[in-house]
């Protein structure tokens, strides 16, 4: 025998009568009223007012997901730029002054071009061997004699 367990596992959206108890087949009503329940009413359809002010707001919540989406990438673009222009920018700098800073040091304790020159022959002047006053360059001097 079946059970209304049974219908109702099979077929779990079929809608059964109302009872059994008073069921007459043939008018398909149950003790002379409607054997199901009545169908539900459609919900109204909304004015245009509703209908543009729900548009608008849609939109609006769209928008919004859009503009996260955008920022979302545009973080994730910066974060590439940094990674892949940034980093090595500032490491191609710090390498940059360490060769400057070891030419410049190179260059202060390198010898002057002139300096056999007036290493071998030392000019000392005293107030008898130049007329001119004691501020004279080395070059005036060499110059002068």
């Amino acid at each position: 025998m079946v059970t209304y367990e049974d219908v109702r596992r099979t077929y779990p959206n079929y809608q059964l009568p109302r009872g059994t108890i008073g069921w007459d087949p043939m008018w398909r009503t149950v003790n002379g009223g409607p054997a199901w329940a009545d169908a539900p009413k459609p919900r109204p359809r909304l004015t245009w007012r509703s209908r543009v002010k729900q548009r608008l707001a849609n939109l609006a919540i769209e928008f919004r997901q859009k503009q996260r989406a955008f920022d979302t990438r545009f973080m994730e673009f910066t974060g590439r730029l940094v990674k892949g222009l940034i980093y090595p920018l500032v490491v191609l700098g710090l390498l940059a002054t360490c060769y400057f800073a070891a030419i410049g040091l190179y260059l202060k304790n390198r010898q002057p071009l002139f300096a056999p020159m007036f290493g071998e022959e030392r000019i000392t002047t005293t107030a008898s061997d130049c007329p001119t006053s004691s501020t004279d360059s080395r070059v005036e001097k060499i110059i002068n004699n």
